[in-house]
């Protein structure tokens, strides 16, 4: 949907205070609505306080029905909210900690000052636009990257301090991450296998399985194999080769 009378941030706005939209956000040139179940982009069209729009239907995504299922936009009444039951947990124990958390490339801080805590049960997010540091944040607190100040937390340890025996309670899943196009068999796992080298010119790495089984193969086929590879094992009690 998009209006010449009307900006994007405006239009979804308005949409979103109409009875026959659950949620809406702004898609490139377009603001994308999830309409519920008896609404028409007639309706829509046809609402009170509408300026001249052009709107089309789209193909319906997973998150659509998710963010339906959770009630959408504007209301704290969820159907999918009802059948499922809270995790409870421990008052006060913090279990994820950052405190000043500062992260500088040169000059630009991709970070400033960053506090925040996670409790035991909670599931916490970070939301922002793209560059508001939300990535870099992520991976200091996973001990991917070293912050130019502050400290991130896990079970009170620090990860500039302890980040091996901090990262041994820490599951981290990378998408979109690494910066090189087609990386071989060996760079990938090296960034979340550091700390099997050791730091400096001239240092030898450590005689492990994981650089012995490593081979200069481009990351497409091999990457490919490893995936299917990595369902086959969940689905197969045997080794799949």
């Amino acid at each position: 949907m998009s209006s010449p009378q009307e900006n994007n941030r405006k239009l979804l706005q308005r949409a979103l205070k109409l009875p026959q939209v659950s949620d809406g956000m702004i898609q490139g040139k377009s603001v994308r609505l999830i309409l519920k179940k008896e609404a028409t982009a007639e309706d829509i069209r046809r609402a009170e306080g509408m300026p001249e729009i052009t709107i089309n239907d789209t193909t319906p995504r997973f998150e659509d029905a998710f963010i339906d299922l959770l009630g959408g936009a504007g209301t704290s009444e969820s159907p999918l909210g009802a059948i499922l039951h809270t995790v409870d947990g421990t008052p006060g124990e913090t279990v994820i900690e950052a405190k000043e958390l500062t992260k500088k490339f040169g000059d630009f801080a991709a970070t400033d000052h960053v506090n925040f805590a996670v409790e035991r049960g909670e599931i916490f997010g970070l939301l922002g636009p793209n560059g508001a540091g939300k990535s870099t944040t992520f991976k200091m607190m996973c001990g991917l990257l070293v912050p130019t100040s502050g400290k991130a937390l896990v079970l009170d340890m620090d990860l500039k301090v302890s980040s091996g025996k901090a990262r041994q309670h820490l599951g981290y899943m990378a998408q979109k991450f690494f910066p090189v196009r087609q990386p071989d068999g060996r760079a990938k796992p090296a960034l979340f296998l550091r700390g099997l080298w050791p730091a400096g010119p001239g240092a030898k790495r450590k005689n492990h399985p994981h650089e012995r089984s490593l081979r200069p193969e481009k990351a497409s086929p091999l990457m490919r194999r490893m995936r299917c590879r990595s369902v086959l094992n969940s689905v197969w009690r045997w080794p799949v080769r």
